[in-house]
């Protein structure tokens, strides 16, 4: 690891942290295109949709993207490295088709639970077969990290996101999109770079699989395993709760579109935990490493509340670029989902003195201990407040995974804490996000550029004098 730490943690965001959002960024893109086109029920159905394969993907991915980068960097033989893929490959395989045939069998009984309509069901047909494909390009994408393979590693987001994009293009031109036509592109995106995958990875392949290998990979995998499938049903459990009040298809419809547009701020956060991960596996056993990552967390925090504010600010024009002016109710949930977001990123680096113990399992307490405070305040709010009480208990849920992160970690990595800072960006996030409920100007884009203009001022203002302290304390590593 280069001394200049800051300057290493920003490659790596360039490269695998961008990279990764590019894929995601053209999803966005391309949202106003499905938005406009179909009715509210079937958006209501693609999100749901959506939200069922992304949980089960958590699940059949049996932490085998984990455990492979981990058994593949300890491992110096390059025959045994061929094992170690091939048994992590075959077993994905083997776990995402063995699912996805158990969710065919189990179709009129899932579609009921989750009250899809009955034109639904081909395009969950569809999202079966999409399920193994994005399972597999995962794999790849993650050896592709693993082995440092830059190069193919941008391509195949790019042909990926070319794939999609022209394909919902040609579906708008031909007049052709529908909820099923939709999900065919997706799929299709996905099929194309796992060709190129397996032919990048033609020498990996071998039918000397070790069983051995495969539990303790297993072994490894499975609190990851569990974690992920435990955050992805925190962050749709806001939308199960909501499918479940009847009668309320285009309210569903109005509350998922302002998820998916604030998503926007999970991506970017995505992408820096992509980064940030094997980033700060490199420095993680270093004597200062409590200090460097307090220097990189205090910078984070600043960045992304600025971030979240300015979002906040332009949240009327995205909500009318991307959605279009009926959608612009979804205003109410904005604030609580943007927070949640920035939470989302913090856990990041609560979580680094729990990496350190190897202690996987106090990660999951954490987890499942804020899935039942959610689930808690869900079911006591939502009849009576609906998604102002889903995104809050959202809300909440990833404040108090940050803060049991932090008590288990501190133990095994001391990172100084300053609370006057954390509660500065506090007051200043809920201060900007009432403010900005009120409109500066008449015009839209005018009224968002004042806001950004005053964000902007007001953030240099407070936190100046804090980040040349940090450029002066960083030039040390220089």
């Amino acid at each position: 690891m280069n001394s200049n730490f800051i300057k290493d943690l920003g490659k790596n965001i360039l490269v695998y942290g961008l990279g990764n959002f590019s894929y995601s960024l053209v999803q966005l893109i391309t949202m106003p295109i499905v938005l406009h086109a179909l009715p509210k029920n079937d958006i209501a159905g693609w999100n749901i949709l959506l939200l069922l394969g992304t949980i089960v993907i958590a699940i059949c991915t049996f932490g085998m993207d984990a455990a492979t980068g981990r058994f593949w960097a300890d491992e110096k033989d390059g025959d045994k490295k061929v094992v170690i893929f091939s048994t992590a490959f075959y077993f994905n395989i083997f776990i995402s088709l063995l699912f996805a045939t158990i969710m065919l069998l189990a179709t009129s009984s899932i579609a009921s639970k989750l009250n899809l309509l009955q034109n639904h069901i081909n395009a969950y047909y569809l999202l079966l077969l999409w399920i193994p494909c994005i399972i597999i390009n995962q794999f790849f994408q993650n050896w592709y990290k693993c082995t440092f393979q830059k190069t193919i590693f941008t391509f195949t987001l790019i042909l990926q996101s070319s794939i999609y994009l022209f394909g919902l293009l040609y579906l708008k031109f031909t007049q052709s999109l529908s909820l099923y036509s939709v999900l065919m592109v997706l799929l299709l995106s996905q099929v194309g770079v796992i060709l190129l995958g397996i032919y990048s990875a033609k020498k990996m392949f071998t039918l000397k699989l070790s069983m051995p290998l495969l539990k303790k990979m297993i072994a490894y995998g499975l609190p990851f395993l569990v974690f992920a499938f435990g955050y992805n049903f925190l962050m749709g459990m806001d939308r199960f709760f909501l499918k479940k009040i009847p009668g309320d298809e285009q309210y569903f419809a109005v509350y998922s579109t302002a998820v998916r547009i604030t998503a926007i701020m999970s991506m970017v956060l995505s992408a820096f935990n992509f980064a940030f991960g094997g980033f700060s596996l490199a420095i993680i056993n270093t004597e200062d490493a409590g200090k460097r990552f307090g220097i990189i967390q205090s910078i984070f925090l600043i960045f992304m509340t600025y971030a979240g504010v300015c979002f906040l600010a332009l949240q009327q024009p995205i909500i009318i670029v991307l959605a279009g002016k009926s959608y612009l109710s979804s205003l109410t949930f904005f604030p609580s989902l943007v927070a949640s977001s920035i939470l989302y990123g913090l856990y990041s680096f609560a979580q680094l003195g729990i990496i350190k113990s190897k202690k996987s399992y106090l990660g999951v307490v954490v987890l499942f201990t804020s899935i039942a405070i959610c689930y808690a305040l869900n079911f006591l709010f939502i009849n009576t407040f609906k998604g102002i009480a889903t995104s809050n208990a959202l809300l909440v849920a990833n404040g108090c995974m940050c803060i049991g992160a932090y008590f288990f970690s501190h133990k095994y990595l001391k990172i100084k804490h300053d609370f006057k800072f954390y509660i500065t960006l506090v007051v200043l996030f809920v201060l900007l996000s009432i403010f900005f409920k009120t409109n500066l100007s008449p015009i839209i884009y005018l009224d968002s550029f004042i806001k950004i203009i005053i964000s902007t001022t007001i953030f240099i203002a407070v936190f100046f004098k804090r980040l040349e302290k940090i450029y002066i304390y960083s030039k040390e590593y220089i």
